[in-house]
């Protein structure tokens, strides 16, 4: 087992919530980490706008918060 994978497998809070593998041709994959962000949509237009690349692209977004967090910060996320 490699480092990343012991690493991951020990300090794992929460169940997988992607159980879908990627398409065979997917070689770029985007993961955006978001907590109250507004202008959220900006980053994926920015993305859409890029030269296209030869590969497939996967894009997830990662919605989090902090425990404590605000209502107007859940409901924006």
């Amino acid at each position: 087992m490699s480092f990343a994978s012991a690493y991951i497998e020990k300090n794992t809070l929460f169940p997988q919530f992607i159980d879908a593998k990627p398409d065979a041709g997917t070689g770029i994959i985007v993961v955006i980490p978001s907590y109250g962000e507004i202008g959220i949509n900006k980053v994926i237009d920015s993305l859409a706008e890029a030269g296209e690349p030869e590969c497939r692209v996967e894009v997830i977004v990662v919605i989090n918060a902090p425990y404590d967090a605000l209502p107007c910060s859940l409901e924006n996320n």
